[in-house]
């Protein structure tokens, strides 16, 4: 398999996951209280706490993504 193939591939994967109910109905709506809550922090705040949720943030999408190819895997067996 090229390189070109493999990420191709994963595309394809990335693409079947986001239809799946489990991206739809939990991961989608959290990510828009993310959005929501960067919008609410203060200006006055240490920048410390705008990094932090910012990661957290990219943790969630990191694990749901992991998370989800492996179910995928799971469900073409």
């Amino acid at each position: 398999m090229s390189f070109d193939q493999y990420l191709a591939d994963q595309q394809s994967n990335l693409d079947q996951i986001r239809q799946l109910p489990h991206f739809t109905a939990l991961v989608a709506p959290i990510h828009g209280l993310y959005d929501g809550a960067v919008r609410l922090v203060p200006r006055s705040m240490p920048v410390l706490f705008g990094r932090l949720l910012l990661l957290s943030h990219r943790n969630l999408m990191s694990a749901t993504t992991i998370a989800l190819r492996g179910l995928l895997m799971m469900q073409l067996r």
